[in-house]
């Protein structure tokens, strides 16, 4: 091929939004599926339709040559970036590849952006072809969804006409659902399946099979991880065989990473590091469930579901796994867990996380935090405002903030996690020994009175955690980490700090 040619940027956008648009774990893994495999199975189709002959979607992952007149740039973080020899017949792909979502995966949405692309100015034309993306992403709205007829009975998942009879359901759902249940698994969750087939584990889509424990512990942590200024490391390339690399490179860690923590729970509960009164795994036909499903594992965006008990401790696991293995482009991360009750629903949780998140990432830039970090919320009951919001309502007493994360993996950090994780250690302590005083202290940091806390320690002969200077002056600048380290106390156990 010239090194001028047309190219054709292919954007999956709101991701998470689509998997967790129904409150039905299968669903939310079969979507995912459907994410993972698009740019392998519906793009290799709408290119052997537009060019009549066959196409392999993995040669530019193996450094090949070129296949004219369509060849692949990179395929990576939710981008395709195409290369064609003509408008019309990247026109022609883009044509066909939407029509085949909109039969498929009704509801994913898509941004498209075609321009001529100079492949030995790579870094101009990448950058110029994302642009024209946010342009078309901000004045054009695609329909995503089939016209349907007038049914007004609603889909109890989705929430959208029911016009299709599901067998195994036993009732009327919508097409969107069950294109998402019914999805074939990816290559990826084949992978993760076999790993746990092998020593003796099963993954489970019941989410009441997470090993919860009716009453205290009958919690599920949402985790989402997203790596920071992805965007603006990918807008620094400046050939194409660096971009590919970078691609290949955070696919292949951000799923090795996290098969390494299936492979560390596996071993957690071989070994019986964790007493059955604090999980109790389901079993079946001689198989015991993980207490851990992948829901979304991406370039550089990873979601998954765990008991509540596991949620921060398997996020700080895989983020460090993930930092080794892309230690040479020095990727960091943000992390959310939103730990909920079971029946809590999903689509709300998820709402809750992607918010946390984004102020995980606010609050990380503000502070110049160059690390990674990490941000949790325990809800006990319903919430429908975003992250700030609940925290400002929920967290705040007397205009002091009672919410002291995101805690950073840099050890020197003011809101350190390894400072945080030997606080919790010490309340712990407090926990087996004196209870209800936790509790009482609890109870007067939520008042906000700062007397009445050092009136407390002084007539109990207590001290606080060692914390940065915080056991000095509890709610400097006018905040403090230990009514998180109280309230996270039976989500972190002694046995995983």
């Amino acid at each position: 091929m010239s090194s001028i040619m047309t190219g054709l940027l292919i954007e999956v956008t709101s991701i998470q939004r689509f998997v967790f648009s129904t409150n039905l774990l299968k669903a939310n893994v079969g979507a995912s599926n459907i994410v993972d495999e698009i740019f392998i199975e519906e793009l290799r189709e709408a290119i052997e339709s537009v060019t009549g002959q066959p196409f392999d979607m993995d040669r530019w992952r193996n450094g090949a040559q070129s296949q004219p007149p369509v060849d692949i740039g990179y395929i990576g973080g939710g981008n395709a970036l195409i290369f064609t020899d003509s408008v019309e017949r990247a026109k022609e792909i883009v044509k066909k590849f939407s029509t085949l979502l909109l039969e498929r995966a009704p509801g994913l949405r898509t941004a498209y952006a075609i321009g001529d692309f100079d492949t030995e100015d790579f870094q101009k034309s990448n950058n110029s072809l994302f642009k024209k993306l946010s342009e078309m992403k901000k004045n054009f709205i695609p329909e995503i969804k089939l016209f349907r007829s007038g049914i007004n009975a609603e889909c109890p998942y989705t929430g959208e006409p029911a016009e299709v009879y599901d067998g195994e359901e036993g009732r009327f759902v919508s097409s969107t659902f069950l294109a998402m249940r019914n999805r074939r698994k990816s290559k990826f969750t084949e992978e993760i399946e076999n790993l746990c087939d092998k020593e003796g584990f099963s993954l489970t889509d019941d989410i009441e099979r997470f090993g919860q424990i009716k009453g205290d512990t009958n919690y599920i942590a949402l985790v989402h991880i997203d790596g920071n200024d992805m965007g603006e490391k990918k807008k620094g390339f400046k050939e194409l065989e660096e971009m590919r690399r970078f691609s290949c490179d955070t696919y292949k860690a951000m799923q090795m990473s996290f098969k390494d923590i299936i492979k560390e729970t596996i071993e957690m509960f071989k070994e019986g590091r964790l007493p059955d009164t604090i999980i109790r795994l389901n079993e079946d036909n001689g198989k015991r469930y993980l207490p851990l499903r992948p829901v979304i594992i991406g370039g550089d965006d990873v979601t998954f579901i765990s008991n509540g008990i596991l949620g921060l401790y398997l996020t700080e696991r895989f983020i460090k796994h993930a930092e080794e293995r892309l230690s040479s482009y020095g990727i960091t991360f943000s992390a959310s867990v939103v730990i909920s009750k079971t029946k809590y629903p999903i689509s709300r949780a998820y709402e809750l996380v992607e918010s946390l998140t984004r102020r995980c990432k606010r609050i990380r830039k503000k502070k110049d935090i160059n690390n990674s970090a990490i941000d949790f919320l325990i809800v006990t009951q319903s919430v429908s405002e975003d992250a700030d919001t609940y925290i400002n309502r929920v967290k705040t007493s007397m205009d002091k903030t009672l919410h002291f994360g995101p805690y950073s993996f840099g050890d020197d950090d003011e809101r350190s996690l390894k400072a945080f994780k030997t606080c919790i250690k010490e309340f712990h302590n407090w926990k087996k020994e004196r209870r209800t005083k936790l509790m009482e202290l609890r109870r007067l940091i939520l008042r906000g009175n700062k007397e009445d806390i050092e009136i407390f320690l002084k007539f109990n002969g207590l001290k606080l955690p060692i914390y940065r200077d915080y056991e000095i002056n509890i709610f400097r600048n006018n905040t403090t980490p230990y009514f998180d380290a109280i309230d996270v106390l039976d989500f972190y156990p002694e046995e995983l700090l």
